[in-house]
C-alpha cells in the first residue's frame, strides 16, 4: 500500500510539476504576446500623434498663407483709395472698353465718374453712358441697357482668378519649396 501511495505521490508530483511548467509556459507566452500588444499600441499611438501633429502644422500653415491672402485683398482695396489708383482705372477701362458694344454702360466708381467721362471723350466715345456705384471700389465693369449681363474688371477678381497660385507662392516663400 505504500508502494501504491509514493507511486501517487510521484504521479501526483509529475502532474503538478507538468501542470507548472504548462502554466509557466502560458504565463511567458500571454507576458510576449501582451508586450507585442503594447509595443504595437506605441506605434499606433505614436504614429496617430505624429499625424495629429502633421495635421496641426499644416492647418497652422494653411491659416498664415489665408492671413497673407486676405492682407493682399485688403492691400487692394488700400491702393483703390490712393490718389494715383486713377492710373490704374484708366488702364482698366482701355482693357474692357476694347470690346464693348456702343450701348455698353460703363461703371465706374464714384470718384472716377468725371475723370472716366474725360477719359471717353479722349477716346472717342464721349456719348457712352457712365454710372458711378459706390461698391465698385477697384475697378470697372460694363452692363447692357436691359441688364442681361455685365462684365468686371476689378482687381479683387483677378486676385481671386489666380488665388490658388498665389497660394502656393505664398507658402513656398513662407515654408520652403517643399510646402
Amino acid at each position: 500500500r505504500e508502494a501504491k501511495l509514493a507511486e501517487a505521490h510521484s504521479a501526483a508530483e509529475g502532474i503538478r510539476r507538468q501542470a507548472r511548467e504548462i502554466a509557466s509556459a502560458r504565463r511567458d507566452e500571454a507576458l510576449r504576446k501582451l508586450e507585442a500588444d503594447l509595443a504595437g499600441l506605441a506605434v499606433r499611438d505614436r504614429e496617430r500623434a505624429e499625424n495629429e501633429a502633421r495635421k496641426r502644422a499644416m492647418s497652422a500653415r494653411e491659416a498664415l498663407v489665408d492671413e497673407v491672402l486676405q492682407g493682399m485683398y485688403e492691400e487692394l482695396e488700400r491702393m483703390a483709395d490712393e490718389p494715383g489708383f486713377d492710373a490704374v482705372v484708366k488702364g482698366l477701362l482701355s482693357e474692357i472698353l476694347r470690346e464693348a458694344p456702343a450701348d455698353a454702360i460703363l461703371m465706374v466708381p464714384a470718384r472716377y465718374e468725371q475723370n472716366a467721362r474725360g477719359w471717353l471723350a479722349m477716346q472717342g466715345r464721349p456719348s457712352m453712358a457712365v454710372e458711378a456705384v459706390d461698391g465698385l471700389r477697384d475697378g470697372v465693369a460694363l452692363r447692357d441697357p436691359r441688364g442681361r449681363y455685365r462684365v468686371s474688371n476689378r482687381l479683387a477678381l483677378r486676385l481671386a482668378k489666380v488665388e490658388s497660385e498665389a497660394r502656393k507662392r505664398i507658402a513656398a516663400a513662407l515654408f520652403g519649396k517643399e510646402s
